[in-house]
């Protein structure tokens, strides 16, 4: 489960820029805003792996 709320708004941005204008563009996205290449490029070209989101009203200590 991701708990780094502001990557993973960059993520899901980044999801829907590659559906709009493409893979290239979201990825040069993710690098501009310091996403590393690897964890670019798992997001973008491989979904199936992609982390879920934890919401922010589950406290991850008592869950």
């Amino acid at each position: 489960m991701r708990r780094d709320f502001v990557t993973a708004a960059l993520v899901e941005q980044s999801i829907a820029l590659q559906n709009q204008a493409g893979t290239r563009y979201a990825a040069v996205f993710l690098d501009y805003k310091g996403v590393p290449v690897d964890i670019a490029l798992r997001v973008l070209l491989r979904p199936h792996e992609r982390r879920k989101m934890l919401s922010p009203a589950v406290n991850p200590i008592f869950s």
